[in-house]
């Protein structure tokens, strides 16, 4: 038996409750079965657990942080190619800002080839979005992450050598399955 989730994070939300989400979609063997989700939310932040705004990037700006969670949908399978991306109205709901906000995130992506726009119906996910954030992420990632890590390692007298026992490590420490 095949299970499939796709969760609708853009839940509207109630301070300090436990909230049903809008209808979840669960496809099991290729049939699509409504269910609700529940999201335990942040009394201070009014957001779903995990999808705290600040939390996320402090320095970039909110339509950005937006686009790059849209991005992590799509990248983690929670928005297939093809399917309507949220409204504006959805986002603005779920992240607590303007409408505008949420539509300038869309648009950064409709820019990127991520979503297209049909006209009256809303945005989709393109074909191919998953690949083009995937190899626009690989990019990013030498220059985020690698550089950084070897530029501290420098600092600290590490070895090459060492640097990948400890990346090595972490990879098994998670669970990973890297090689």
């Amino acid at each position: 038996m095949l299970y499939q989730l796709s969760y609708r994070p853009w839940a509207h939300t109630r301070r300090g409750h436990i909230v049903p989400s809008l209808p979840t979609k669960l496809r099991i063997d290729g049939q699509h079965i409504s269910v609700y989700v529940a999201y335990m939310v942040n009394q201070l932040t009014n957001q779903p657990i995990g999808t705290d705004m600040a939390a996320s990037s402090p320095q970039a700006p909110i339509f950005v942080v937006v686009a790059k969670s849209l991005e992590d949908d799509i990248l983690h399978g929670s928005l297939d190619e093809g399917a309507q991306a949220p409204s504006t109205n959805e986002l603005s709901a779920f992240h607590h800002i303007n409408p505008a906000t949420a539509l300038r995130g869309l648009n950064h992506l409709v820019d990127a080839g991520i979503l297209h726009k049909k006209r009256g119906v809303g945005m989709f996910v393109s074909p191919g979005a998953r690949d083009a954030i995937r190899a626009s992420r690989r990019a990013e990632f030498g220059r985020n992450f690698v550089l950084p890590a070897v530029a501290e390692a420098q600092a600290l007298g590490l070895t090459i050598d060492e640097v990948v026992d400890e990346v090595r490590a972490a990879d098994t420490a998670t669970g990973g399955d890297s090689a």
